[in-house]
């Protein structure tokens, strides 16, 4: 299993991909012994199980199917998932 979290202060270097910009900038800046403040860094890794579920949930396929705007975004009756009315050929939302 994978390194979860890193403090600041850690002798490790995560990579770039696993902790993100701003956490390997502050645990490089210091280990180069500059001030920053204490604290640590989750990994993408942390994030995923958490990130499954919600994907998962009724209300993030809403969110992520409904049109922001009216503008030819796609909309819930036009994602491959919307089912099909049997009587009338319409989508249900």
């Amino acid at each position: 299993m994978s390194q979860l979290i890193y403090s600041f202060d850690t002798q490790a270097t995560p990579s770039l991909s696993e902790v993100g910009g701003k956490s390997l900038s502050l645990i490089l800046t210091t280990r180069a012994g500059l001030p920053v403040p204490g604290g640590l860094a989750r990994t993408v890794d942390f994030f995923d199980a958490w990130t499954e579920r919600i994907k998962a949930t009724p209300k993030w396929l809403a969110y992520r199917f409904v049109a922001p705007s009216e503008e030819g975004s796609k909309t819930n009756q036009d994602h491959p998932s919307a089912t099909k009315d049997e009587d009338s050929g319409e989508g249900e939302a």
